[in-house]
């Protein structure tokens, strides 16, 4: 009696195991710099994190994408050998400026897994460091919100209905997006009172616009493409959080400030260390105790930070 109880607790242990499987993470951007340390750190460290225990998984699989694929194999295979029994880095193209670039992912990932645990939203560009000094037009700016913005919120969108009930959605901004940034009282309320991606989507805009017509200054906003663009994805992610607290309570969606690093788009003379460093606070948002809490900023020290 005792021994086909014991074996039925041990099957059970097992099935609920099975059900569980691997966490499955997913950074964007990842062929350098911070990027690519992510995935370093996390496939050392997920499968010993707070969230591995909190949802009782076993391992992880995690996710090296680049634009290009070329350099994202190269980094990918600078990390092949972190892959063991309980942790697998898998490499795939993803251009999250590209509407169909996201699809196709979208569908490789869900061919192979029903759940997705954490989402890095890590893929970003800077004008000054594409080498044109950074250009002030609006194709310019088109294509720095393609990738910091529209790219983050594609992402976002793509795998919300993948995305597991105690999941993570991490966004990489920047210690420079700050409501400082807004010249105008208003524009910044709005920012702040931002609850829908509609919303925060109608703000964008009218920065385009504003650039497009010139009157980008007289309405509040700063000469400054990477800047706003970063505000812009801070506004989304609290504007997400509020619209998963609804339907998804237990989901976490927040932004990083992961620190001055040197890295290509830090340059060499940053001062909050290297990309090693600059990884710390985008795993932390990751796998790590965030109490809970949805909609927030954290610092390159892994605590709460304000906007």
């Amino acid at each position: 009696m005792i021994r086909a109880l014991l074996f039925a607790v041990f099957l059970f242990i097992q099935l609920q195991v099975k059900m569980a499987g691997k966490l499955v993470i997913i950074v964007t951007g990842a062929n350098k710099g911070i990027g690519f340390e992510v995935v370093r750190k996390l496939a050392k460290e997920a499968n010993n994190s707070f969230l591995a225990k909190e949802l009782g998984t076993q391992g992880a699989t995690i996710y090296l994408t680049a634009r290009d694929e070329a350099r994202g194999q190269a980094a990918y295979n600078k990390l092949a050998n972190l892959s063991n029994d309980s942790t697998d880095i898998q490499y795939a193209t993803l251009d999250v400026s590209s509407p169909d670039s996201v699809r196709k992912f979208k569908d490789l990932i869900s061919s192979k897994h029903e759940q997705v645990h954490a989402l890095i939203n890590n893929a970003g560009v800077s004008p000054a460091v594409a080498g044109d000094g950074g250009s002030w037009d609006s194709k310019t700016i088109e294509w720095v919100l393609s990738v910091n913005y529209y790219g983050v919120r594609e992402m976002t969108n793509a795998f919300l209905p993948m995305m597991h009930d105690q999941g993570r959605i991490v966004n990489l901004s920047s210690g420079l997006a700050k409501l400082s940034a807004l010249r105008d009282r208003r524009l910044k309320e709005r920012f702040q009172k931002a609850s829908k991606v509609s919303q925060v989507d109608e703000l964008m805009q009218e920065f385009k616009d504003g650039v497009r017509d010139g009157t980008y200054g007289s309405k509040g906003w700063p000469r400054l493409s990477y800047t706003v663009s970063k505000v812009g994805l801070v506004g989304l992610t609290r504007a997400f959080a509020a619209e998963q607290s609804i339907t998804h309570p237990k989901l976490l969606v927040n932004y990083v400030e992961p620190g001055w690093v040197t890295t290509d788009m830090g340059g060499g003379w940053a001062s909050d260390g290297d990309a090693k460093d600059g990884a710390v606070s985008p795993s932390f948002a990751a796998v790590g105790d965030l109490k809970g809490k949805s909609g927030i900023g954290i610092s390159k020290d892994s605590k709460e930070t304000s906007w």
